[in-house]
């Protein structure tokens, strides 16, 4: 296992903490399911699989997988 030190603004702090507490997790574990989850729809994009449409404020408007 690596063990891996970051900085992060406020913003993704709290989005964190969110995390942690609606899926009873810890900040480790967020962060493990965020990375992994950038990671998969990274890998989709780059095929041209899966395409996110994004508004202001985060929130999807449109998926489209392939």
């Amino acid at each position: 296992m690596t063990r891996l030190n970051v900085n992060i603004n406020d913003e993704t702090a709290a989005a964190i903490r969110e995390a942690m507490e609606q899926g009873d997790i810890t900040a480790t574990e967020g962060v493990r399911r965020a990375l992994s989850s950038y990671a998969r729809r990274h890998r989709g994009q780059k095929r041209g699989r899966i395409e996110l449409v994004e508004e202001d404020g985060g929130t999807v408007t449109r998926v489209v997988i392939l």
